[in-house]
């Protein structure tokens, strides 16, 4: 391809332009010759059949415009055609000798250093032929012949050297343009391998994202040096920790997550999975969760160890479950041999009661033996109002299933309970909801539930203080609830006494039996309900029972 002020022409293109101007210049040059260009003069006839021979060459297929042979014979024809015109206009004594010179360029385009010579010798013969034709032997006394002759020569050398230098150069430049197409096919086949791995990537990312937040369990991979890689969706919730916190940097900065780092070292260094191990995690706010770990070395496609994997789930409700079922198993035993017990005792223990109260009336008030016989009837009280305690709390009783008002409820407590706190400074009212449900159970045992926490509050009351009963209606995903809290103001639990509280005979009190939390736990968990505690110490306490709803509203509106 040649450049012509940026219009693209091929070799073929190229050659035909050159020649029409040959020819053009030809014809014109003999129009204006002595003998002119008259209608059927040889000129004449010869320009017009090489006019034909031209536009029959256009055809001419591009595959031999590119080979040297079949250039060199069209430019040794254009020599012949200038011979002939010049021989027929007899026009060898004027310019017309020029054209020569500019076939002889024209010739050297497309061709090598030596190619425009054969044509030079051509031109060389031809016009030392028509120079004999006219002048004869004389011709080689004029010095103008032996100058024109070496010319032909010297156009044919420097027009060749400057066509093989601008074949050259446009080789140069077709080699670069050839490697930079070719560079730049491959930069953009590397750029849309680029895209499409990064697709891939983006793809594949989201996917193990997706089955991360997934998954159940909590997760979380480490490289080798303990550096978290991997913080899934449910490790967040159990850990209470942010995913983009934790990533990037090693677990032992958190001191909630030693004991599973610990594990993950342990498997590291020895080369061993653990499966179903048990461990505690202490929360922020001191509580505990459970959690079941098993862990595995994170392996790269070589057998290389990159890391280690800690899968783990919160197990504890199931323990607290597990627990409980425990102690209840425990406490039907035990309530099982308390109640034989208490049968066996309360027998004898009503002829002891019975006897000294009788005494009580034989024996004078003045009489010191009355103090003896007042101690004996005492104490035979207690141990009933005890007996009494332990078969209630063992005895399995079936439950009523009536419609109870939480708040009607609420207001026999306070008004059986009034009396007793105003003694003691302490302020009994109720903050009721407009929503309060009702719920389905035994009145009276539930109302005992209500009296043992006020009870508890007012013995827990130093000092002048409030007792605050509410109620509201919750919502869970098994349906309404009806929650009623007992809130005092008064001294607190100690931590330590919290998780026993709910533990048959365990009191802090002098004279307490250490049952009456365990039966308020008994009586909930036979309502379906569930009593928790929550307490500081200097702030009070507030105990919260929620009982499955029947869906109607108590009395509404009757705060105190």
């Amino acid at each position: 391809m040649k450049l012509f002020k940026g219009l693209a022409l091929n070799h073929k293109s190229t050659v035909l332009i050159i020649r029409w101007l040959v020819v053009l210049l030809v014809i014109f040059m003999a129009a204006y010759s002595p003998k002119g260009l008259d209608f059927n003069s040889p000129n004449y006839l010869l320009s017009l059949i090489y006019l034909i021979l031209n536009l029959a060459i256009s055809f001419i297929p591009q595959r031999y415009f590119d080979r040297g042979w079949f250039v060199y014979l069209l430019f040794v024809l254009d020599i012949i055609f200038v011979s002939a015109v010049i021989y027929f206009a007899e026009g060898i004594d004027t310019d017309f000798y020029l054209i020569y010179f500019l076939s002889i360029f024209m010739s050297s385009v497309g061709q090598s250093l030596g190619g425009s010579f054969p044509v030079a010798i051509v031109t060389s013969l031809l016009y030392g032929w028509l120079v004999y034709k006219k002048y004869g032997t004389d011709m080689f006394g004029e010095p103008a012949f032996w100058l024109r002759i070496p010319f032909f020569f010297l156009i044919a050398m420097f027009s060749s050297f400057w066509s093989v230098q601008v074949a050259a150069e446009r080789k140069k430049k077709e080699q670069a343009e050839e490697f930079s197409h070719r560079l730049q096919k491959e930069i953009e086949q590397a750029t849309e391998e680029y895209l499409k791995a990064n697709e891939n990537l983006k793809y594949f990312k989201e996917y193990n994202d997706n089955i991360m937040a997934s998954i159940n369990s909590g997760v979380i991979v480490v490289d080798i040096n303990r550096v978290a890689t991997t913080f899934n969706k449910e490790a967040v919730n159990i850990c209470q920790l942010v995913s983009a916190a934790v990533v990037g940097k090693s677990l032992r900065e958190y001191e909630k997550l030693k004991p599973i780092d610990d594990l993950l070292k342990a498997t590291m260094e020895h080369g061993n999975p653990l499966s179903r191990k048990e461990m505690v995690l202490t929360m922020e706010n001191k509580s505990e969760k459970v959690i079941d770990v098993s862990t595995s070395l994170l392996h790269s496609q070589t057998t290389r160890t990159n890391g280690a994997i800690a899968i783990f789930s919160d197990i504890s409700k199931t323990k607290s479950l597990e627990e409980r079922v425990k102690n209840s198993e425990k406490l039907a035993v035990l309530g099982e041999m308390a109640a034989v017990m208490a049968h066996e005792i309360r027998n004898p223990l009503n002829a002891i009661a019975g006897f000294s109260q009788l005494l009580q009336t034989k024996v004078n008030e003045a009489d010191p033996r009355r103090k003896y016989v007042d101690i004996v009837t005492q104490e035979a009280f207690r141990i009933d109002t005890l007996i009494s305690d332990i078969l209630d709390f063992a005895h399995q009783k079936k439950v009523a299933n009536l419609e109870v008002n939480v708040e009607e409820l609420a207001d026999r407590v306070i008004a059986a309970k009034s009396d007793q706190a105003k003694k003691k400074g302490v302020s009994l009212t109720k903050q009721p909801a407009s929503n309060t449900p009702a719920v389905m159970g035994d009145a009276v045992r539930l109302e005992r539930i209500l009296l043992n926490l006020v009870n508890n509050a007012i013995d827990a009351m130093d000092q002048p203080g409030n007792i605050t009963i509410k109620t509201e209606r919750l919502e869970s995903d098994q349906g309404p609830l009806a929650h009623i809290s007992v809130q005092d103001s008064g001294c607190g639990i100690p931590p330590e006494n919290l998780k026993a509280i709910f533990k048959p005979f365990f009191t802090t009190k002098s004279a307490g039996t250490g049952l009456g939390l365990a039966i308020i736990q008994k009586i909930a968990e036979e309502h379906h309900g569930i009593i928790s505690v929550e307490s500081e110490i200097g702030k009070g306490t507030t105990f919260n029972l929620t009982l499955p709803a029947v869906g109607k509203t108590g009395a509404q509106g009757n705060e105190q």
